[in-house]
């Protein structure tokens, strides 16, 4: 009898502290896309704000998603806690270009990747909404993978 009690209150303890947990990665997420969205209103009239909204609108779906089902949330650890932090910064090398005027060949070359880039990371985040969504066995890490592989190739991390 005691060793279940035992049991029982260790299982009701790591539960609790997993709801912690998911409860942090839902409100770290909220703040990166808070984060950017201010980011969006940065690029009015640049090539990218179009995607940048899109990808804005994709990431509160996402949000809303592991929100009704937080047992989706594993996997979209690596969304919240790498992908989201680094495109915002990418996306911000790319304000700053931008707002500074800067027009070394280098600079041109990065914003035009960045432009290039944007698309790329709606289609990859729409197709992470589309995977948590659909609760299919893809894994749509390996798909956000290649893409920032791409990133690192073109020296953009």
């Amino acid at each position: 009898m005691t060793e279940n009690y035992l049991l029982n209150f260790r299982k009701r303890k790591i539960e609790k502290g997993q709801r912690a947990d998911n409860m942090k990665h839902l409100q770290d997420l909220k703040a990166l896309i808070i984060e950017l969205r201010s980011v969006h209103e940065k690029t009015a009239g640049q090539r990218i704000q179009k995607d940048v909204r899109d990808i804005c609108n994709t990431a509160q779906k996402i949000l809303e998603c592991l929100i009704r089902d937080n047992t989706k949330l594993s996997g979209a650890r690596l969304f919240i806690e790498y992908y989201m932090p680094e495109l915002i910064g990418i996306l911000n090398q790319y304000i700053s270009i931008k707002e500074n005027n800067i027009s070394s060949a280098q600079a041109k070359e990065t914003a035009t990747q960045i432009e290039g880039f944007a698309p790329v990371v709606k289609e990859a985040f729409g197709k992470l909404l589309e995977n948590l969504i659909s609760q299919n066995g893809d894994d749509p890490e390996i798909d956000i993978r290649v893409m920032l592989d791409r990133l690192k190739s073109k020296s953009l991390l």
